[in-house]
């Protein structure tokens, strides 16, 4: 709720975000970290598409919002410390539930490349599994498994009558 009011959101560079939030002492770094922890895991969860717009990747607004929690849960602040350390370690698990939330309306969150980066970047298990069922996914392994099977021949090597390597 603390971000439906602010439009100039979707303009915001996160990574200057961080690094005010990191050179700002006090109370006023600390919001401004939570608020990008908060705002990437938003973005990550909910929106990842906006990520192609801005030429990024989904998994930079991943290690930025793990980035700012994990620099919170450090700053040993009374109380909070344990919360943030656990959305840090969480923050995947997080983004994957609320891509679930927002695949209910029946469009996916992610495209497939976006699906394969994001598992190949964090080890998404949710991105994992809809780069599986795609057609695609199928195809790349019997392709894959042919190709060790002809690397595998080629590597054991077949000798002639003479007994040199062909």
């Amino acid at each position: 709720m603390r971000f439906t009011g602010r439009p100039t959101l979707a303009t915001t560079v996160m990574a200057r975000e961080f690094l005010e939030g990191l050179t700002t002492p006090g109370r006023q770094g600390h919001d401004r970290l939570r608020d990008v922890g908060d705002q990437c895991l938003l973005y990550s969860g909910l929106f990842p598409r906006s990520a192609e717009r801005r030429l990024v990747r989904v998994s930079y607004y991943v290690d930025l919002g793990r980035a700012a929690y994990s620099h919170l849960a450090e700053d040993r602040v009374p109380g909070s410390a344990e919360l943030y350390s656990r959305l840090a370690h969480s923050f995947v698990a997080l983004m994957e539930v609320l891509q679930a939330m927002s695949n209910l309306t029946g469009a996916p969150t992610l495209d497939l490349l976006q699906a394969i980066e994001l598992w190949h970047d964090t080890g998404s298990s949710q991105s994992l599994r809809h780069w599986r069922r795609q057609p695609m996914y199928q195809a790349a392994v019997v392709i894959t498994e042919k190709t060790l099977r002809a690397s595998d021949k080629m590597n054991t090597g077949h000798r002639g009558a003479e007994g040199a390597e062909l």
